[in-house]
C-alpha cells in the first residue's frame, strides 16, 4: 500500500470517526448544558486528577485564556473547583466536584454501552483488526507529538 495514494482516505476516515464520536458524546453531554471542550476538561481531570490550569491547557492543546473561561463556566455550574496552588500562589489548580465525577462516570458507561451495541455484530477477527489499527495509529500519533514537543 502506497501512503500518498491513501493519505486523503486516511484523513477522511480519521475525520469521519472523530465526527461520529463527537456526535455521540454531544448526545450525552448536551442535556447537562456542557459543550465538547467543557466535557474534555472534565474528562481529562477525571482521568489524571487535579491539575494546574497551565498544564491542562498544554495537555488539551488549548490556550490558557480559553481554558480559564471554560473553567470559570464549569465552576459556576458546579462541575469544577478552582483553588490556588499552595506552592505557587500565581497558579490555579482545577479539581472536579462530586457532580462532575458522577456525570463523567454515567456518560462513560452510556458511551461504552452505545459502542458495544454498534459493534456487537462485528466478528472477533475484525474487532481485533480494528483495535490493532487504533492502537497503532495512537502510538504513531503519540510518538509524533513527543517529537513535536522536543522542537518547542
Amino acid at each position: 500500500m502506497h501512503y500518498e495514494a491513501d493519505e486523503n482516505e486516511l484523513m477522511n476516515l480519521v475525520r469521519s470517526v472523530n465526527n461520529h464520536m463527537n456526535h455521540v458524546l454531544n448526545q450525552f453531554y448536551s442535556p447537562y448544558g456542557l459543550t465538547r471542550p467543557q466535557a474534555m476538561v472534565l474528562s481529562e481531570i477525571e482521568r489524571n486528577g487535579p491539575v494546574t490550569l497551565s498544564l491542562l491547557a498544554q495537555r488539551l492543546g488549548m490556550t490558557t485564556s480559553n481554558l480559564c473561561l471554560i473553567a470559570q463556566r464549569l465552576e459556576k455550574s458546579g462541575f469544577l473547583k478552582r483553588k490556588r496552588d499552595p506552592q505557587d500562589q500565581r497558579s490555579v489548580i482545577l479539581i472536579n466536584t462530586a457532580k462532575s465525577h458522577e456525570l463523567i462516570h454515567q456518560v462513560q458507561e452510556n458511551v461504552n454501552e452505545m459502542i458495544r451495541r454498534r459493534l456487537e455484530y462485528t466478528d472477533p477477527e475484525n474487532m481485533d483488526k480494528i483495535m490493532e489499527g487504533l492502537r497503532l495509529l495512537n502510538a504513531v500519533m503519540m510518538k509524533q507529538n513527543q517529537g513535536d514537543k522536543a522542537c518547542d
